[in-house]
């Protein structure tokens, strides 16, 4: 008797994350994919075993994404009772977030392949040269930033450079405050350590100092750009800022547990994930958030040890989106939250021994 071999679900969900636009039909797409990738999730790791590798560290995964979903009842539950909130569908859908989220995180774990890999590339490609000219945004010089920092660091592709050098020239078009910093951050990384290698294997004596030079010069670029964006003139002529205003009343009001999905209250629409995070989760949940974050970003670090370019490709990853997140709460819509996940996979695996 004969069985049939069916695609790894993640193939999809990995072109889609980057293809799709996230804030389409005022996030109907965006849910769709949150639900298929959930649903997928919950098939294949009801039906699928796990390599035995990955039970630790997705087991680690679940305790966090639990631990927050358990964080985040909480806090509507108790800004129901004593902040007078109010809610509506909205909050209700926002409820099981990080349920959706932690499933598709463990299934990513537990199965990603070499296939997936390439069908994240189609989609970057996909959302580099198609979807972005299509659906212009904020979203889309996320996903450019991203594609521009895989392509340079990890990816082995041909043209690797030629997409690069698309995606750096789609955010110095469509970029926005931070967007430019993110870029340029990503591109002065590359170029020093481009610069490096060539002198290295030149072997000439002023290959340090030039190098060293080299670096410090292409770095004032994002320093000089973060500086820019966060000057008192361009902060205060900002779009936003009242929401922000509102946000830190909100904050407050509820500093300890925050108020939930908070889709209805004033400042839940403020353009900045960490405040994001501040306002639904209060100190705890934005703290454990954070936590997580940084021993994610640890992990990343120390399994790109062995090799420097990789180990700088990380950095840069880790750095452009933190600098990403002051300008736009990304990694709330679920296609952008996807898209980093497969990125930093992509990225464990670059580390594995072959």
């Amino acid at each position: 008797m004969s069985s049939i071999r069916l695609t790894n679900p993640l193939n999809v969900v990995a072109a889609l994350a980057f293809l799709a636009p996230a804030a389409g039909l005022d996030g109907v797409l965006d849910g769709a994919l949150a639900l298929a990738a959930g649903l997928a999730a919950v098939a294949v790791l009801y039906a699928k075993p796990s390599p035995w590798e990955t039970r630790r560290p997705a087991r680690l995964a679940a305790m966090v994404f639990g631990g927050l979903q358990l964080l985040s009842v909480i806090s509507f539950a108790y800004s129901a009772a004593f902040n007078g909130l109010q809610s509506g569908p909205r909050d209700w859908l926002e409820l099981p977030r990080w349920t959706i989220m932690g499933l598709f995180v463990v299934h990513l774990i537990r199965h990603h392949d070499d296939r997936v890999e390439r069908a994240m590339e189609f989609g970057m490609l996909g959302s580099l040269y198609a979807g972005a000219f299509l659906f212009p945004g904020p979203e889309y010089a996320y996903k450019s930033v991203l594609t521009a920092c895989w392509f340079l660091f990890y990816s082995r592709a041909r043209l690797r450079l030629v997409h690069s050098a698309a995606a750096l020239l789609l955010v110095a078009l469509a970029g926005g405050r931070f967007a430019w910093p993110a870029a340029a951050l990503v591109l002065s990384a590359a170029a020093g350590a481009s610069l490096y290698e060539s002198a290295v294997r030149g072997r000439a004596r002023w290959a340090p100092q030039l190098v060293t030079l080299a670096g410090l010069l292409l770095l004032t670029v994002p320093v000089l750009l973060v500086r820019s964006a966060t000057a008192p003139d361009t902060v205060q002529a900002a779009p936003g800022t009242a929401s922000v205003q509102e946000a830190l009343r909100a904050v407050r009001r509820s500093p300890v547990l925050g108020w939930g999905p908070a889709c209805y209250e004033p400042g839940a629409a403020v353009d900045d994930q960490y405040l994001s995070w501040l306002v639904k989760g209060g100190a705890v949940g934005a703290g454990v958030i954070i936590g997580a974050a940084a021993l994610f970003a640890s992990l990343l670090l120390r399994s790109e040890g062995g090799d420097a370019r990789r180990l700088l490709g990380a950095a840069v990853f880790l750095g452009s989106v933190a600098l990403l997140l002051l300008s736009g709460r990304f990694l709330d819509r679920y296609a952008l939250f996807f898209s980093t996940a497969f990125a930093a996979a992509g990225m464990f695996a670059r580390a594995e021994p072959a």
